[in-house]
């Protein structure tokens, strides 16, 4: 039966000997269920998206993909929806970075189809953690951060303290350019210890990354400078 159609069914009896072969019984319907989809794939495109593909399947309606990340198809579960069954391709987004995941898909029609076996893809890691941060002072109320680029990062955060907590006077720069590996922070005290550490924002879907161990660096204390005209004292 070919996959999908709508089948009528009936029956009779052959008689042996001398008997007639019976009437037809009644007649029941059928629709035979569309075949399981051939040759699944899945390709991780960064940390938290794989692109899924497979043969498409006659007399499909569409797709269901189903993920998780264990075999029984019981943790962290999700399906992705399909419609259209000259479809072949889609992508599964918002996963976990660095995690092996479960696939496996069905067709949809006038009879669904059971499940293929399952296949496993793993995410690769999210962004790096920058690396070589340093500061260093500008003058009295500006510190100079430098840091080495991360692959895929759209940009980066800059958070900063007078506590290794950084939580008292903190402040933040972000900055949106992943080729960026220098920045100022302006408008601090003079003399003051900063904790100091950044972290990679993502492109598309890459998740962001985790802080760099924050650093202290201080801005240089203003010196007054000396008064003009100063004469030694009379005698």
């Amino acid at each position: 039966m070919e996959g999908g159609k709508r089948y009528y069914i009936r029956i009779y009896a052959i008689g042996a000997g001398d008997h007639s072969p019976s009437l037809f019984s009644d007649a029941v319907d059928i629709t035979a269920p569309v075949k399981v989809p051939t040759k699944l794939t899945a390709i991780a495109k960064n940390a938290n998206l794989l692109t899924i593909g497979w043969n498409t399947v006659a007399n499909a309606s569409g797709y269901r993909i189903q993920y998780a990340t264990d075999a029984a198809f019981t943790q962290n579960v999700g399906v992705k929806t399909v419609k259209g069954g000259t479809k072949s391709t889609t992508n599964i987004a918002n996963l976990m970075p660095e995690t092996p995941y479960f696939i496996r898909i069905s067709a949809d029609g006038n009879g669904n189809s059971p499940y293929s076996d399952a296949i496993t893809s793993i995410t690769p890691p999210g962004l790096a953690v920058p690396t070589n941060l340093t500061a260093r002072s500008k003058n009295a109320t500006t510190l100079t951060v430098r840091w080495n680029a991360v692959a895929n990062a759209s940009g980066y955060r800059i958070q900063y303290a007078t506590n290794s907590g950084l939580t008292e006077n903190a402040g933040k720069l972000d900055l949106a350019d992943g080729a960026t590996t220098t920045a100022d922070l302006t408008g601090l005290t003079p003399g003051a210890r900063y904790y100091i550490r950044v972290r990679a924002h993502g492109a598309g879907n890459y998740p962001r990354s985790k802080y760099a161990r924050s650093i202290q660096a201080v801005p240089a204390v203003e010196i007054a400078a000396p008064p003009n005209n100063v004469r030694p004292p009379l005698h």
